[in-house]
């Protein structure tokens, strides 16, 4: 996160996402997982790529990264790296609201008071 964000060293993205996808994949760490979903949708010292963003969000939610659901709704919502498909959408959001994820309860929200996604108000 130093790299990523230059506390304390010189910023540099390219090298903290290579430090990141290798605690994401090779030790499986949810938090590194989520972090290069993040850095992956954004291109953010590496080319965007929201396939491999969904993956990694995937990864992190399974193991209980709480943000990873809301944004795998983003995903399925908006058709990045998956197609969109706003029934698992509101299934992401609704388990992550369910969780305490407050964007996700603004979200669920939403989609209730204007009925998107042919969600029964």
């Amino acid at each position: 996160m130093c790299l990523r964000k230059g506390v304390g060293v010189e910023q540099n993205s390219e090298l903290a996402f290579a430090e990141i996808i290798i605690l994401a994949e090779t030790n499986n760490y949810n938090l590194a997982h989520y972090t290069a979903a993040l850095m992956l949708l954004q291109g953010e010292g590496v080319a965007t790529d929201e396939k491999r963003a969904f993956k990694h969000f995937h990864e992190a939610a399974k193991g209980g990264v709480q943000p990873a659901l809301y944004n795998m709704g983003n995903c399925f919502a908006f058709g990045r790296g998956v197609e969109k498909d706003e029934e698992k959408a509101f299934r992401c959001y609704e388990a992550a609201a369910e969780a305490g994820d407050p964007s996700a309860k603004f979200t669920l929200g939403t989609w209730y008071f204007s009925g998107k996604g042919n969600i029964p108000r």
